[in-house]
């Protein structure tokens, strides 16, 4: 069963929510671990959400056929949710600098 699949039919789909709280450092706060439901989903790709944060197409290697197309940019995003993406992804690379600061692998 995929996610999405009971929201199709309104009785929603079981989900475990964590819940991280990170400072701009990449210092985790807070967590939370809950269950829940969830009711409206929005399926995005990766493709969407690097095209949107401006990173480049990355070269991926097919062993068994010719290189594939990038899909067509097929989501739209609103203002908050790309101001959103954007401070995810300065979270990511502020996380991603403590990690290799701490000597820990990505």
């Amino acid at each position: 069963m995929s996610l999405g699949d009971r929201s199709k039919s309104g009785l929603g789909d079981r989900t475990i929510t964590l819940s991280v709280k990170v400072d701009m450092q990449g210092n985790f706060l807070d967590y939370k671990a809950r269950a829940g439901l969830v009711h409206k989903i929005r399926k995005v790709t990766y493709h969407d959400v690097d095209q949107v944060l401006g990173i480049p197409p990355r070269m991926t290697h097919y062993p068994f056929g010719g290189p594939q197309e990038p899909p067509e940019h097929t989501t739209t995003f609103t203002e908050d949710e790309v101001t959103d993406l954007h401070i995810l992804n300065r979270l990511m690379d502020a996380q991603i600098k403590r990690r290799l600061a701490n000597g820990h692998a990505l």
